[in-house]
């Protein structure tokens, strides 16, 4: 009966990765049903061991531990630097001492991951680094492949160095608890770190070369990251763009946001700008990637649109604010007219932020491009009225697309929240 429960329990895990794997199923109900087949296998078969019977209080025993509590904390706090972009800042102070190609700075984030790891969990840490790494890779014309999966590794060899780097450290520190055996925090850091030299060695040596670059990767991660929207940014009141002035035709100030055209009153202003002073009342017509309206967007630089409250200059949305991609379907009726009379705005509740087009595009001001069936709309809005765009036959929203917004001005709560655990 032990040998049967074993293999059962054997089963029961390989067809639960088989489930993960196949992606045809929500991780939630491939988990759900895994739990209930254990139960309802020591449910109707008990088994019966030296320590007595194990029962189903046993079984969810596990979701009561303070080790598992832990995880799912550093978990939220993870999570609540990555939505308020408060790694922003540290990214790119690293892009900058890499330079501006090869994978050295991709190097130097990895290795900072991995030392991140040892006092904050892995997972977190991983899920704060993917993006970072992912605009990396594209800026640099490198696989993406070839840089998370190091990530991936390298995290987890950080994690092997403190007892709170890992959930698995947590969860047998746990155990050995229960078992009357304490483990300290730095009890297994100096094996811990003799093992992450090791292993860095191997993945900055061996493990790029099983990674070729290749071009669909490649074209893929620059189909997200590099592909140039064409929006509009209006200067109010107190905006922090007012008083930027243009040195050799440039506004190098506006870093990301490439102006196109600048609109003064009843005036066009054409490149190359020279002695423009930006001022109260401007419209920039902008050529961005969609990361840096999103940006612009979380630091008040952009305006999230007429359907959403007012908000202060240089804060971003209200949380919950989304963007996400439409493509303007063939035959759809907004095709052929301007983004000014396409009533988008008006019929759906959503934002019109940025417009992309795989032709060149006039230097006209953006409520004067006139839609085009394939054209790429940058959308912002709640999740409720990015609903109302998915029943629609005319705007196809890109369900993948959709992301929120970061809450920068709440980046100095999560950094300090971080810097307390």
């Amino acid at each position: 009966m032990d040998q049967f429960h074993i293999w059962a329990t054997y089963l029961i895990i390989a067809i639960t990765v088989i489930g993960y794997a196949s992606e045809r199923f929500a991780l939630e109900l491939v988990a759900l049903a895994s739990l209930a087949a254990l139960l309802a296998l020591f449910s109707f078969v008990p088994f019966e061991g030296e320590f007595g019977t194990v029962t189903v209080q046993h079984l969810l025993a596990g979701f009561s531990s303070p080790a598992l509590a832990t995880v799912l904390a550093l978990l939220i706090v993870g999570q609540g630097l990555f939505a308020t972009d408060a790694m922003d800042s540290i990214s790119r102070l690293i892009s900058r001492v890499g330079g501006s190609s090869g994978y050295r700075p991709i190097a130097i984030t990895l290795i900072v991951a991995g030392v991140l790891s040892g006092v904050l969990n892995n997972t977190p840490v991983v899920i704060i680094f993917i993006p970072v790494i992912t605009l990396m890779a594209a800026q640099r014309n490198i696989a993406a492949a070839s840089a998370l999966m190091p990530l991936s590794y390298l995290s987890i060899l950080g994690g092997m160095t403190t007892l709170i780097g890992s959930s698995t450290n947590l969860l047998a520190a746990g155990v050995a608890h229960d078992a009357g055996i304490e483990i300290g925090f730095f009890d297994i850091t100096v094996p811990g770190v003799i093992l992450a030299l090791a292993g860095a060695l191997y993945v900055f040596i061996f493990l790029p070369a099983m990674f070729r670059s290749r071009s669909s990767d490649v074209s893929q991660s620059g189909r997200r990251t590099g592909a140039q929207f064409i929006g509009e940014v209006q200067l109010t009141a107190n905006h922090p763009f007012i008083g930027m002035e243009a040195r050799a035709g440039l506004f190098p100030k506006l870093q990301e946001l490439m102006p196109r055209l600048v609109l003064r009153r009843k005036t066009s202003i054409y490149p190359p700008f020279e002695d423009v002073v930006l001022s109260e009342g401007d419209k920039l017509v902008v050529s961005a990637t969609r990361q840096a309206f999103t940006r612009a967007l979380a630091g008040g630089a952009a305006n999230p649109g007429q359907n959403q409250d007012p908000v202060e200059p240089g804060r971003g949305p209200a949380a919950g604010y989304q963007v996400a991609e439409a493509v303007v379907a063939p035959g759809s009726r907004h095709s052929g007219r301007t983004i000014r009379n396409a009533g988008i705005e008006t019929s759906y509740g959503v934002d019109m932020i940025a417009v992309q087009r795989k032709t060149r595009m006039n230097r006209i001001p953006f409520p004067e491009i006139r839609l085009e069936p394939g054209d790429t709309l940058l959308v912002g809005g709640t999740d409720t009225e990015l609903q109302n765009l998915r029943a629609n036959h005319d705007l196809l929203l890109l369900d993948w697309s959709a992301e929120s917004v970061p809450q920068r001005r709440k980046a100095g709560i999560a950094i300090a929240i971080f810097s307390a655990i």
